[in-house]
């Protein structure tokens, strides 16, 4: 595994420790599930320049806990599939389209706040991805295995009355902080999601 990879790996894991001293009542445990729509990029720092570069669109899709650690405050871990990538025309190599897929654990903490019969809420974390596919000019020989970001969602909670689901939605920015290339080029993921759920 890249060295780079390696520390920001430990980084994710650091910051899930102090979850695990928490004394937490699992019956206040939820089950999250939850799908979206992507807009993905890749942020080129050191490549071509003078192409008109568009988003990619995609989908999300999986589950997270919700794990209430203060009135106001819970602990939300996430695995999702995510599609990200990018087309775009560099006028150095002409049309291109980069096709990845990750297998994605973000590690959120989520902050809300009751407003009528809504609830607002904001999460924001660290992410760890884990490479399943790169297609079109992307390909596992040049694509790292991985990717390490931050998550940052703003987002309203609906609890239905008479029920104890609750409607979830929000915006969601993740920045990936990682090279993803072999050595190509410095290239990192940038995507907003549209993301909806359901708390059972």
């Amino acid at each position: 595994m890249h060295q780079s990879l390696r520390f920001a790996v430990c980084l994710v894991l650091l910051a899930a420790a102090p979850a695990q001293a928490l004394d937490i009542d699992l019956d206040r445990l939820r089950f999250e599930p939850k799908a979206g729509l992507t807009f993905s990029k890749l942020a080129l720092t050191n490549g071509p320049d003078g192409g008109a570069d568009s988003p990619r669109m995609g989908l999300m899709a999986g589950a997270g806990f919700d794990l209430p650690l203060h009135e106001y405050i819970s602990a939300h871990p996430e695995a999702l599939l995510v599609m990200k990538g990018e087309r775009f025309n560099a006028a150095v190599i002409g049309r291109t389209r980069a096709k990845l897929g990750y297998l994605s654990f973000p590690l959120l903490v989520k902050g809300h706040y009751d407003f009528g019969p809504l609830r607002g809420r904001v999460l924001t974390g660290p992410y760890m991805d884990v490479l399943l596919a790169a297609r079109g000019t992307a390909s596992r020989s040049t694509t790292g295995a991985g990717d390490v970001g931050w998550i940052a969602e703003g987002g309203i909670e609906y609890p239905l009355k008479k029920s104890d689901l609750t409607v979830t939605s929000g915006i969601r920015f993740a920045g990936g902080i990682l090279d993803i290339t072999n050595g190509a080029g410095r290239v990192k993921n940038r995507t907003i999601a549209m993301v909806a759920g359901v708390l059972l």
